[in-house]
């Protein structure tokens, strides 16, 4: 018999605070995950970074992955709310993030240092940033 849980399987999350467009890692960043969608609202979830600036992999309910195979029927992945704090950094939230079934999705934080912002010499957009900042790839 079939489960009448719209959320009766499994997927993986990871968040990464990042600074520095993407090249430091935010160690010890609150991270707090809670559910966007009617059937998850109740979920909520705490953690911090570690030294390479992301979480552990949890798990989080999702909706069954057979619902992806069929068009038209519910939405095949659940959503979730991320908000990522610490001190010294703007707050950052992450909206609407989608959750798999059997999928590890990682979220991606960029933070925002509060002094080097409030300076002005952050760059205000991508053109900005490629002025200012040369590729130093190898």
């Amino acid at each position: 018999m079939a489960s009448t849980d719209p959320y009766n399987g499994e997927g993986k999350l990871i968040v990464r605070a990042l600074t520095a467009g993407g090249a430091l890692p935010v160690e010890g960043a609150n991270v707090t995950v809670f559910g966007a969608d009617t059937q998850n609202k109740e979920i909520y979830y705490q953690f911090f970074t570690d030294s390479s600036g992301q979480t552990e992999a949890f798990i989080l309910p999702t909706p069954a992955k057979s619902l992806s195979q069929s068009p038209g029927k519910a939405s095949p992945y659940a959503t979730y709310n991320i908000v990522v704090e610490r001190e010294g950094f703007f707050s950052i939230q992450a909206l609407l993030v989608p959750v798999f079934s059997e999928i590890t999705s990682i979220q991606t934080v960029d933070m925002i240092p509060k002094g080097y912002a409030n300076t002005g010499d952050y760059p205000r957009n991508i053109d900005q940033i490629r002025q200012t900042e040369p590729f130093q790839g190898g």
